[in-house]
């Protein structure tokens, strides 16, 4: 899951409604603190090599 479209759904789905301006806010937020990183084909990818590797471990993308 790495477009906004695909990590709206994945929210949604997981915990509710959630609104557009807030999932913007957040991504903004992880962007800021190093934890993601948006390309130029606005993909997201975790950079944080922590988180990175416990999602690895623990099974999840």
């Amino acid at each position: 899951m790495n477009s906004w479209t695909e990590i709206k759904s994945y929210t949604v789905t997981k915990t509710g409604r959630i609104p557009d301006t807030c999932l913007n806010l957040l991504l903004s937020s992880l962007i800021k603190f190093s934890i993601i990183e948006k390309d130029n084909a606005r993909t997201y990818r975790i950079i944080d090599p922590v988180l990175k590797e416990y999602l690895h471990l623990s099974g999840h993308r």
